[in-house]
């Protein structure tokens, strides 16, 4: 069936890894190939590379693993998504012309790698649902026709890509559940330190203590009170006869 350009076998309980000396590798016309849902494992072939029209690759919900090595991938234009475990490898960034890339629930992890700001023409990446660690190369803001991206539930840490361009568009839910990822649009502030509380100073004590008050009261009333014998001492002492009068009314009282 050299002519077949469709072949879905997904949910058929295969199991072991992708056949190679089946014929598979000589569907040079097949663009769109799907395996998906299986209990296929191991490498994905190198043979792979003859499929030159293949343009949809879906081999999620199996146990293959991501090759170090890419080149049996390099001429599709779609790969939507892996299956596996282990570390992304860096070659990923020379897909490209590859459009969409789906690397979630796969149990990634290690960094992301700062290739992907390779994939030029990339309008999805979605590599949610990993293990995946470090931080978000900022180089990805240099993706400009990326318009769905998803890093969710994963262990990232550090900022957040710059809200430049088109990850200006981009929600918190495309970073959540990243416990120690900062920076917009998540809520959580990169740098934020808690502010100490102001130390109570001795005017705030005395704008707010009634005790203060009758201090100043006390004060004012001493003052008052000492002015005022001044006062009368003076004029005592400057009119004699108000101090005539002053020690009459003294005697008096004496008297009573």
């Amino acid at each position: 069936m050299t002519s077949l350009k469709t072949l879905q076998l997904w949910g058929c309980n295969l199991n072991g890894q992708i056949p190679t000396t089946q014929g598979l590798c000589d569907l040079n016309h097949l663009e769109e190939l799907d395996m998906s849902n299986n209990d296929l494992s191991g490498f994905l072939p190198p043979c792979l590379a003859n499929l030159t029209s293949l343009q949809q690759l879906y081999l999620g919900s199996n146990h293959l693993k991501i090759p170090m090595s890419l080149s049996p991938l390099y001429n599709l234009l779609r790969l939507k998504s892996f299956d596996g475990s282990g570390k992304i490898p860096p070659e990923i960034g020379n897909l490209r012309k590859i459009k969409a890339l789906n690397l979630s629930h796969n149990n990634l992890v290690g960094p992301i790698p700062p290739t992907f700001s390779r994939l030029k023409e990339i309008e999805s990446l979605d590599l949610s649902y990993n293990k995946l660690e470090g931080e978000i190369p900022p180089q990805l803001t240099e993706l400009y026709f990326l318009a769905v991206f998803s890093v969710a539930h994963n262990n990232l840490s550090g900022k957040t890509p710059a809200r430049v361009a088109q990850f200006a568009m981009f929600e918190e839910s495309c970073y959540k559940d990243n416990p120690f990822l900062c920076g917009e649009p998540l809520a959580k502030v990169c740098g934020a330190v808690m502010s100490p509380l102001p130390s109570p100073t001795l005017t705030t004590n005395k704008d707010n203590s009634g005790f203060m008050d009758m201090e100043v009261f006390y004060v004012t009333f001493g003052v008052a009170y000492i002015m005022v014998l001044l006062v009368i001492g003076a004029v005592l002492y400057i009119n004699p006869y108000w101090r005539r009068a002053w020690f009459y009314f003294i005697e008096l009282l004496c008297d009573m």
